[in-house]
């Protein structure tokens, strides 16, 4: 009688599950990544912006260029704000599906242990069915001699 796991299909179901959240996560941690490295730009920007006004400042500079280079840097500021918040949701949402994965591992892994353990039982039995059959067999050689 062949080993059959009676959790197979819920097991292969929950892989498949895994394997299409680990795809998702990936496309979105991607996203995530950029979304991080456009704000980086965008804080080096103001960063470089500010210091080339504090050089022209030192310098003879008209009112509304400064007034031009400050309104750039609110500017910038702004986007800063935005792309921050952008970042804040899209980190939450990965931390989410860390856990959802985290999940869906831990499901994985009780299943593949019952059925671990489901297949030292159907060993155990196949080996008692075994030893059974040889007493049987020995029996009856005995018994013809």
């Amino acid at each position: 009688m062949p080993f059959e796991f009676s959790m197979q299909r819920v097991l292969h179901i929950t892989e498949n599950e895994k394997k299409q959240l680990e795809s998702e996560y990936q496309t979105f941690y991607q996203m995530f990544e950029q979304l991080a490295n456009e704000l980086l730009c965008l804080m080096k920007k103001k960063e470089e912006v500010q210091t080339q006004l504090q050089q022209e400042l030192k310098t003879s500079v008209t009112v509304d260029d400064i007034k031009s280079q400050i309104n750039y840097v609110e500017n910038l500021e702004k986007r800063i704000e935005d792309q921050q918040r952008k970042y804040d949701q899209a980190r939450e949402r990965l931390e989410s599906f860390q856990l959802v994965l985290k999940e869906k591992t831990i499901e994985i892994k009780k299943y593949e242990k019952l059925k671990s353990k489901k297949w030292i039982n159907y060993l155990k039995d196949e080996k008692k069915r075994e030893m059974k059959l040889m007493d049987e067999t020995a029996s009856l050689n005995f018994m013809r001699h």
